[in-house]
């Protein structure tokens, strides 16, 4: 279990992620949020998501890979490629990270990371519990990023955003060569499960259940409240809660 805790509506707010046990402390925050809990919870929300078991070894993953990933990959060995991997990043690469994700975003009219986001980041950092990982070009410049929660045996994707390569066919191959490459890091640093994280598109979820040989799997997210005052202040601010948080 990975947990950062602060303040949010001037209370104590947690959140945890991968918890397999009942949560327990004697510091009791006010709202918890919880993201892909393995345990069934009626408190929390059911969620899809795709696991690959990073125990099965490198040459087992591979062949479970679908044909289409397995020709992407071989197709793109001729790119001058570079990845680099920040195990305990600075606030200068989470920046740098936000500031391509959020020109992305602008151009896609999609919602930008604020400084909740950032904090969140700069807060998993602290606890030894974020990766962020890209890929560079021979001109150096950064291609694709894929940034991951790790807890004690589970690595999840938090986010993947890319620059505009030249067609689709190229940016899904830079997102699958770094998904890859980083399946078999995380594998041979010991983790246990490869979590894809919280995709809502359930077409997107099969194609990389399929493309991965991954399995479905079904995990529990959302917030609890400890007290009254919290509960009314959950409900009354969620819509905007759910903005501000990552997932």
């Amino acid at each position: 279990m990975l947990q950062i805790s602060r303040k949010l509506f001037a209370l104590p707010f947690n959140q945890v992620f991968f918890q397999e046990s009942k949560y327990g402390s004697r510091y009791e925050p006010k709202i918890i949020c919880y993201t892909h809990v393995l345990k069934p919870s009626r408190k929390l929300q059911a969620k899809k998501t795709v696991h690959i078991n990073l125990r099965n070894g490198e040459s087992t993953l591979y062949n479970r890979m679908s044909d289409h990933v397995i020709n992407l990959l071989d197709e793109i060995q001729e790119e001058n490629w570079t990845i680099t991997r920040f195990d305990h990043p600075s606030d200068q690469d989470i920046e740098e990270f936000q500031q391509l994700y959020n020109s992305n975003a602008i151009q896609k009219e999609a919602r930008k990371l604020n400084r909740f986001d950032l904090q969140t980041l700069k807060l998993l950092r602290d606890q030894g519990g974020l990766v962020i990982t890209k890929i560079e070009n021979e001109h150096k410049d950064t291609e694709y990023y894929r940034v991951y929660v790790t807890g004690k045996e589970m690595v999840m994707a938090l986010y993947d955003n890319g620059q505009a390569l030249q067609s689709d066919k190229l940016s899904k191959s830079a997102n699958y060569f770094l998904c890859w490459d980083n399946m078999k890091y995380f594998g041979m640093q010991g983790y246990r499960i490869y979590d894809f994280g919280d995709i809502k598109d359930s077409t997107l979820l099969e194609e990389l259940k399929e493309n991965f040989g991954g399995k479905m799997v079904t995990v529990f997210s959302g917030y609890v409240s400890t007290s009254p005052i919290s509960q009314l202040l959950l409900q009354f601010n969620l819509r905007g809660l759910k903005k501000r948080l990552s997932y």
